[in-house]
């Protein structure tokens, strides 16, 4: 098996290992084969190529920069309550924690696909279709940015250098992986850090959240599909929920099927699937998994907490009714535990200190 590293600290070390392909020699003859092995890729073929090895090295170099975006949140709050800090720093800061969405009662769809939309997911997209318009306060990964920036015009030579981390926080996302919540945190200033002390751990803080930011962002790139996969969309994000305890952040994914290939394989459009993973007190650490197809759901439930599990399941006819008013009938599942996870392939992040 061939393996390819990515190295992280001196202790980590986080892999992707590549499937072994055992070669079958076709029955040509040694003059067509010699004339194939010439045939330059077409332009399209080589611009693939490029692509894919431009993403396959961003990943390499964002998995082991990559931390958890709470912690950022958290920090932020702590530094804005100092006046220390250079106004271009607090204006940044601020617009980046304007970025949470309050989780209340009130909390409804419209919320979650405006919180989607400016996930920073679509940042790049958004800035080549309308290249005048600023995406500042309407974008998560432009207001990142524009708080880096502004923290290393005022640190200047004292900025941190983007280097590995100790993978303390959620595990790096990937195409198909498992949905990981990051539950509210602390903030973890000293109390009597140095102006400069904070911003550079702000700066550290924020140069994790993006390079996890970019793994997010080459999960959702189209591409082919895994084995047994059906072709289709598929979007990996991350919201930030303000709460009573501080931010915490949730992570979703929401894919949809090709709609042809649904055509073809079962004569009805195509079908969404939406996952998420929360970690609220008291209920601790909540997955959900539905399927959307038509007028009919699937929907799956888990907690990590035993007592969790027993408010979701007192609360099952209250969510069968609200999703019936919306005209879905819909199969409730409840477990405890966690979704189960797919098995390791090729692409996967492999952590050999565990």
């Amino acid at each position: 098996m061939a393996i390819a590293p990515i190295q992280g600290v001196s202790t980590t070390l986080v892999t992707i290992p590549v499937t072994p392909i055992r070669a079958v020699a076709p029955a040509v003859r040694a003059d067509v084969e010699i004339a194939q092995a010439k045939t330059p890729p077409t332009p399209e073929a080589a611009a693939a190529e490029a692509r894919t090895r431009a993403v396959a090295e961003a990943v390499q170099t964002a998995a082991p920069r990559q931390s958890a975006l709470a912690p950022l949140f958290a920090d932020l709050g702590e530094a804005l309550k100092s006046r220390a800090l250079p106004r271009e720093v607090q204006a940044a800061a601020a617009q980046v924690l304007a970025q949470a969405t309050p989780l209340t009662a009130r909390l409804d769809g419209a919320a979650i696909a405006r919180a989607f939309a400016q996930s920073g997911l679509f940042l790049e997209h958004n800035l080549g279709a309308r290249p005048n318009a600023s995406p500042a306060g309407r974008d998560l990964k432009a207001d990142l940015l524009s708080l880096r920036g502004a923290l290393a015009a005022w640190l200047g030579e004292e900025a941190p250098a983007a280097r590995p981390r100790a993978q303390t926080g959620p595990p790096p996302p990937f195409r198909g992986g498992p949905t990981a919540a990051q539950p509210a945190v602390r903030a973890q200033l000293p109390a009597d850090a140095s102006p400069t002390a904070v911003g550079a751990r702000l700066a550290e803080d924020a140069e994790g959240a993006l390079a996890r930011h970019e793994l997010l962002q080459a999960a959702s790139l189209p591409g082919r599909a895994d084995p047994g996969e059906a072709p289709g969309a598929r979007w990996m994000f991350e919201i930030p929920f303000t709460t009573p305890q501080g931010a915490q952040v949730a992570q979703f994914e929401i894919s949809r099927d090709d709609p042809e290939t649904a055509a073809q394989r079962s004569g009805r459009g195509a079908t969404f699937r939406a996952r998420f993973s929360i970690d609220l007190e008291p209920l601790g650490p909540i997955h959900a998994q539905v399927a959307l197809s038509g007028e009919r759901a699937g929907v799956n439930l888990w907690a990590e907490r035993a007592a969790s599990v027993e408010v979701l399941r007192r609360t099952r006819p209250w969510l069968s009714e609200a999703l019936a008013r919306a005209s879905i009938t819909a199969d409730i599942g409840i477990h405890p535990g966690a979704p189960p996870a797919a098995q390791a392939g090729a692409g996967r992040f492999l952590d050999q200190t565990t």
